[in-house]
């Protein structure tokens, strides 16, 4: 059996127990930034694994052995102008952080992800909470844990790590649970906690100069009734001294600045949900304003954005890629429609452009997008029939996705000037709409593939829903794909031609692309639903509408109760807001 081998490999591969030598004095006396640290780490990953620690002072005498000494080297990106994804850890017990860990996903995280937005980053949390299925091995456990901060190594050169600390060390793994290999390639301390490991691994071995501890005071503990304190404290003296110890390595190793100790006090218990109340994480608290404050400033240092000499017209361009960018990223069981859409651009011409039409919610603007960044890449490597030499312009608009993208005058303004219309672009709207009609007409015009997602969220004028600036026939040279709510005036209007355009309609999702949405949506955040929720999930009629299902993905992702997140998911409305 499985067991007995586990039970052979541990008596055929016995841990030794090795001294490790210390090089920086006993752990009372450690120095600030532990500066007596050596450059390179006294002993290796696989070495350290083999030790036996019998006192918590060994474990972090073993640690320090892997250790190197803090260098403040982070090196900002030069001239970045594209997108860049931002992974945050959070690493602390779960049960006694629920209500910080609450604040942080649905306050803290959502003003930072706004403001990263601006900079042209992505921001992901890992927040471990719930995800990691109930089913799981220890190894598949640990391996969640440790490689979600392996992936904030990769994409980050140093992650964005914030650790939270009270008076619980939380699930220590047997060396049983540990396999061999998980453990020499993690360095595993044995006696450690998860989180201590998170801790080693994420901050402390390299000093990782984008880590911020928080502890929460005493004050708190004191707060709490007699009959809660368990869940809050270790149960023994051992665990007490095994946590303070923790605690002075992490202010003997960081600087006082990123380790910050704040106050809060119980402040009742949540029936519904069997969890207790805090007051003073609000959001002028110092737990608040230091998570804001520390991370904003160490993304900015790494990730500057780089606007110089940006015009007018490159800034909205770049909104629009923005947009293109964030819901391009997940479109599925849309192959038919995304097929038909380059069909149309490739074949010979028609003279009469492309609609998609669907209801609200149905995941036009993501077809687009993806359409769009599909014909952008193919024009760029020449892929597009029919293109003469110079190949074919791609231009893209997303109606309501940028300042002034709803006026069809700036619509226009704007596409004259990206086809790099010669001579003075006029300022009032029947002019632009006289002067669209000849430029999308011109057969002189060079090859030209257009964009506009969602017609009817055009500023309500005469022009914009009877479609006036689209020619009833458009030049050999130009494809125009664009969406549209159905029965709304301007898709009416279109349907009214005497040559009615080319309609694609999209319809809701079926059961597989449901399934695979949920999925990535979820799995990027590291969370997984188990079979039977996603069954339930599955189960309701509004999700096979692509928006009602990212809301409801939005909503379990930043759900913080493992125990509930069943109930959650039957709670849900079964219908768009």
């Amino acid at each position: 059996s499985s067991a007995d081998v586990k039970k052979h490999s541990i008596v055929t591969n016995p841990r030794k127990i090795t001294n490790v030598t210390k090089t920086s004095g006993p752990i009372s006396t450690f120095t600030v930034l532990w500066s007596e640290l050596p450059p390179v780490p006294e002993i290796s990953l696989q070495k350290v694994s083999e030790l036996q620690p019998s006192t918590p002072a060994e474990c972090w005498d073993a640690v320090r052995a892997t250790s190197v000494k803090y260098q403040e080297d982070i090196k900002p990106a030069i001239k970045r102008r594209g997108w860049k994804t931002i992974r945050l850890f959070v690493s602390s017990t779960f049960k006694d952080f629920h209500a910080e860990r609450e604040v942080l996903v649905k306050q803290v995280f959502p003003e930072l992800r706004l403001w990263c937005e601006k900079l042209k980053l992505h921001l992901i949390e890992c927040d471990l909470r719930w995800g990691v299925p109930k089913e799981a091995t220890s190894e598949e456990t640990l391996r969640i844990c440790l490689g979600e901060i392996d992936r904030c190594y990769d994409d980050n050169q140093w992650p964005f790590f914030l650790n939270l600390s009270s008076h619980r060390s939380g699930w220590i793994p047997e060396q049983s649970e540990v396999p061999q290999n998980l453990a020499q390639e993690y360095g595993w301390i044995f006696g450690t906690s998860i989180t201590e490991m998170e801790i080693i691994h994420g901050a402390f071995r390299k000093a990782n100069p984008n880590s911020l501890f928080l502890i929460r005071d005493n004050e708190f503990i004191e707060s709490l009734p007699n009959n809660l304190k368990e869940n809050f404290m270790e149960s023994t003296k051992e665990g007490s001294v095994k946590l303070e110890l923790l605690k002075n390595c992490i202010r003997g190793r960081f600087p006082e600045s990123r380790v910050v100790t704040y106050s809060c006090l119980f402040d009742g218990v949540d029936t519904l949900n069997d969890t207790v109340r805090v007051q003073g994480l609000g959001s002028e608290s110092k737990f608040v304003k230091t998570v804001t404050e520390f991370f904003k400033r160490q993304i900015s240092h790494q990730y500057p954005l780089d606007n110089s000499a940006m015009d007018q017209l490159e800034v909205i361009r770049e909104a629009h890629e923005a947009f293109l960018n964030t819901r391009s990223s997940t479109v599925l069981g849309r192959d038919e429609i995304l097929d038909q859409i380059q069909d149309y651009i490739s074949s010979k011409p028609s003279g009469i452009p492309m609609v998609l039409v669907g209801v609200a919610g149905a995941g036009k603007s993501a077809i687009i997008a993806r359409s769009a960044a599909t014909t952008v890449n193919k024009a760029n490597n020449h892929d597009i029939p029919g293109g003469s030499n110079k190949g074919w312009n791609v231009f893209y608009h997303f109606i309501g996705a940028a300042p002034g993208s709803t006026d069809i005058g700036f619509m226009l303004q704007r596409m004259l000037k990206e086809l790099k219309y010669v001579g003075e672009i006029p300022a009032d709207t029947e002019s632009l709409v006289r002067l669209s009609n000849i430029t999308l007409s011109n057969p002189n015009l060079p090859p030209t593939i257009l964009f506009f997602d969602a017609l009817n969220q055009l500023d309500k004028t005469k022009e914009a829903e009877q479609v006036t600036w689209l020619p009833f026939k458009l030049s050999s040279n130009v494809r125009v794909i664009c969406s549209v709510i159905n029965d709304t005036p301007c898709h009416r209007s279109l349907a009214k031609r005497a040559e009615s355009p080319k309609e694609v309609f999209c319809g809701p999702l079926d059961l597989s692309s449901r399934k695979e949405i949920v999925d990535q949506v979820l799995t990027k955040f590291n969370k997984r639903l188990d079979n039977k929720q996603m069954e339930l999930l599955l189960a309701k009629e509004a999700s096979a509408n692509p928006l009602w299902l990212s809301i409801a993905c939005e909503e379990l992702r930043v759900f913080g109760l493992f125990s509930k997140v069943t109930e959650m998911i039957k709670g849900l409305a079964d219908g768009l807001l």
